[in-house]
């Protein structure tokens, strides 16, 4: 299934600038933003187990700033593993959401920290238009 280069996918760390640079070029191109943490939250409410690893990340959104901050920086290892676990649940709804870009003619530009290479490796988009920060 070949995605057609009106796709811009942003993937990368969070909190380091994706959603700015998916509005500066969303803003050039005339097209539209979407973030896969919108995506996820939709998902979530497809999952009625709290224990799936779609909902990892929630236990890091409840944190205070300090306690993510002492989190990230000293367990590393645990976040990475935390991260790609609720990437890989969140996938099949971010893949679907991609896709169903075919049906019409508007340019997207998808951001999030659940676009890891591999992941994205499986879609059918021009690679110029694949950004990882």
């Amino acid at each position: 299934m070949v995605i057609s280069n009106r796709v811009i996918l942003i993937g990368g760390a969070p909190r380091i600038g994706k959603s700015q640079l998916a509005k500066i070029i969303a803003a050039r191109l005339g097209g539209h933003i979407a973030s896969t943490d919108s995506i996820r939250s939709a998902a979530k409410r497809m999952v009625k187990d709290e224990s799936s690893p779609i909902f990892r990340i929630n236990r890091h959104n409840a944190m205070s700033e300090s306690e993510w901050l002492d989190y990230f920086s000293n367990n590393p290892d645990a976040v990475l593993a935390d991260m790609n676990e609720e990437s890989r649940a969140t996938w099949p709804a971010v893949r679907s959401f991609i896709r169903s870009f075919e049906d019409d003619d508007l340019v997207h530009v998808v951001e999030g920290v659940h676009l890891l290479p591999d992941l994205v490796g499986e879609l059918s988009i021009d690679t110029q238009n694949i950004i990882f920060v």
